[in-house]
């Protein structure tokens, strides 16, 4: 047995004869919650766990791994300031032939980029974006560094005994979010102008929006204030003081309205479906007030023709505020129906190929993909 106080040796990765490690691995998912539009950011709660050989610990009979023992430790790439990265476990799964286990937790927010051009019936996919060097770091977290030339290469578990891929360990609810599935992808890269090879390991949580809160709670008022803005209609062409003063109540009603709902609409560059929708709602109940004076200014002239142009205005104002509806709407709804049905179809397409929620499949085969209700 080697000298547990020799570092230079245990810091070294555990290779033989130039070839590299297979470390098996699987997540333990916890939690992902508080998906913030507004920061673009999401706080996720999960594990990972390394399984591997080593060599030279085959028969160790000493009671405590060296402390500079090698570990594979790829990076999370996109973690934010709140993320907390926390060893769990180093220890042995089988000591006669030197296989060991790590665990990582990794508690925060991770950046989670939106598109949000078809929100609220947006799609997005929270990742959790892993790179490798072949990283590692020691068993005490004191020592570590990376390679040019691979020493390590991942996949995903596949002895009986270690586990499984992924492990729920909460029902998947997510406020605002439907959670449709979980993918897990490896992608080896190849060299760089420095000649270092990168290895990414993605953990994606695909979901949709949930845009029902959005309706009642945004849109739902504004389309009953200009319902009720259209009983202006009703009122006789000559009557201007009561249709401005009518008109002018719902505008100011679903300006005080917009000021308490904007803190719940994304902050954007550009506008969104929801967005357009508004600004034309304002500018309707604007143009009542305009149409008011247009038609009292007929009657002067000839009263019936003025009443007559009041119902073709009432007709044409109502379906073409339906027809703006669906033109910003229903794009986004198909659009939205159809990366969810891509992202089935990604589940379906994996399970063709023979990709199980086990063990027993080649380690090539990537992605790995579960639906939510697979999992649970």
């Amino acid at each position: 047995m080697h000298d547990p106080e020799d570092d230079l040796y245990w810091v070294q990765a555990p290779v033989e004869n130039g070839g590299v490690i297979w470390v098996d691995f699987r997540h333990n998912l916890y939690k992902l919650a508080k998906i913030n539009t507004q920061e673009e950011k999401s706080f996720i709660d999960f594990e990972i766990v390394y399984i591997w050989t080593d060599y030279r610990l085959k028969g160790y009979t000493a009671p405590a791994l060296p402390l500079k023992l090698w570990g594979p430790r790829p990076q999370l790439e996109n973690g934010l300031d709140d993320m907390v990265e926390v060893q769990t476990q180093f220890l042995f799964l089988d000591r006669a032939n030197g296989r060991l286990k790590r665990s990582i937790r990794y508690t925060g927010s991770v950046d989670t980029p939106m598109p949000l051009k078809d929100f609220p019936f947006d799609t997005i996919s929270v990742m959790a974006h892993f790179d490798s060097t072949s990283t590692f770091i020691s068993w005490d977290w004191t020592e570590k560094g990376q390679s040019k030339v691979p020493t390590y290469k991942l996949r995903r578990v596949r002895e009986e005994g270690e586990g499984i891929s992924l492990a729920m360990r909460w029902p998947g609810n997510v406020t605002e979010w439907q959670l449709h599935g979980i993918e897990v992808e490896v992608i080896e890269k190849p060299p760089n102008a420095q000649g270092e090879i990168h290895i990414s390991c993605d953990l994606l949580f695909h979901l949709s929006r949930k845009a029902s809160y959005y309706f009642w709670k945004a849109l739902m008022p504004l389309y009953l204030l200009t319902i009720l803005s259209l009983s202006t209609f009703y009122f006789e062409v000559d009557n201007l003081s009561d249709r401005i003063s009518t008109v002018s109540t719902f505008f100011l009603a679903a300006f005080a309205m917009l000021y308490v709902v904007g803190e719940s609409l994304p902050k954007t560059d550009f506008l969104t479906s929801i967005d357009k929708v508004i600004v034309i709602t304002t500018i309707l109940l604007m143009m009542l007030g305009v149409f008011a004076v247009a038609l009292f200014e007929e009657s002067k002239k000839d009263f019936d023709r003025a009443r007559e142009m009041n119902d073709i205005i009432l007709y044409v104002v109502t379906a073409g505020y339906v027809l703006f509806n669906l033109f910003y709407f229903l794009p986004s709804y198909l659009n939205r129906r159809a990366s969810i049905k891509k992202i089935e179809a990604k589940g379906q397409a994996v399970a063709q190929k023979g990709i199980e929620f086990g063990f027993e499949k080649p380690e090539d085969t990537w992605p790995f993909y579960k639906k939510l209700e697979d999992l649970l």
